[in-house]
């Protein structure tokens, strides 16, 4: 791995807990120059390692919810599992199928 691989891996691992750092606080911890910081969050963010979210003056940094990992390693759950499509609904698509009027049954907005 090169020396900026291993860079960028030490700013994914800083952000690892579900942690939002400005890039002043990130240099601070990992001891360097704000050029050669900005110049590999800049690459993190082309490849959508991680997010960047301003607030005014301030860019707050963070890992999206698929790259954070639990304290064994292993990925962090999704925030939310979809739930599975009830019995009830898919007998009405059926049923609506059936007598011809497809367009007008429409599943609920599904939650965000």
């Amino acid at each position: 791995m090169s020396e900026g691989e291993l860079f960028r891996k030490s700013i994914r691992d800083l952000l690892q807990d579900g942690r939002e750092l400005s890039a002043g606080a990130i240099a601070e911890a990992l001891n360097v120059r704000r050029p050669r910081l900005s110049h590999h969050l800049a690459v993190l963010l082309h490849r959508r390692d991680i997010h960047c979210r301003p607030a005014g003056p301030n860019r707050f940094y963070s890992l999206p919810v698929t790259a954070r990992k639990d304290t064994n390693g292993r990925p962090a759950p999704k925030e939310r599992p979809k739930t599975p499509a009830s019995p009830f609904r898919a007998a009405l698509k059926r049923i609506a199928q059936e007598k011809g009027l497809q367009g007008q049954f429409t599943d609920p907005p599904e939650d965000s």
